[in-house]
């Protein structure tokens, strides 16, 4: 699919970063990053303290991003337990290292929770739910921990765009 899906086609964006003498340069990061990992990010090359969950006396929700520069410095770190969810206008994924749980419905998917190894299937065109159970089954807890921990409310319609 393109934007606006939680699929491979609407996620997966190529991005630049350059950081004289800490970024190797023509270095690839294959690793799945979050627009949410942009300001923790940039706090740690900063040197700044990531913000509690107060400002002025008001409370804020804390970040939910992470510094990737471990991975920028060394793009083979290792990633893999990392959870990033998505969900926008009905449809929803979650990512953990190469393993994805996608939901799209109908016209554009089959409704129902699938599970890809994107990293050899980037078209998202094998659903391995009944091949990986207990593969399937941790991503689903780990969606309904997302979910809960984010307060998603999924509405009973879905969007085209």
């Amino acid at each position: 699919m393109y934007k606006a899906f939680p699929s491979e086609g609407g996620t997966r964006v190529t991005a630049f970063a350059h950081f004289p003498g800490t970024i190797k340069s023509g270095s690839i990061l294959g690793s799945p990053l979050s627009v949410k990992d942009i300001a923790p990010t940039i706090l740690e090359v900063a040197g700044v303290e990531r913000p509690g969950v107060e400002y002025r006396g008001r409370t804020i929700h804390a970040m939910q991003g992470v510094s990737v520069l471990p991975q920028l410095v060394d793009p083979g770190a290792d990633v893999t337990s990392r959870v990033v969810g998505t969900e926008l206008f009905g449809k929803y994924s979650l990512r953990q290292g190469d393993w994805k749980l996608l939901v799209m419905a109908p016209p554009y998917g089959s409704g129902e929770m699938e599970l890809y190894e994107v990293s050899a299937d980037p078209g998202e065109t094998e659903n391995l739910a009944s091949e990986q159970p207990e593969r399937f089954a941790q991503m689903k807890v780990l969606w309904q921990q997302y979910a809960a921990e984010n307060g998603v409310i999924l509405p009973d319609w879905v969007s085209g765009y």
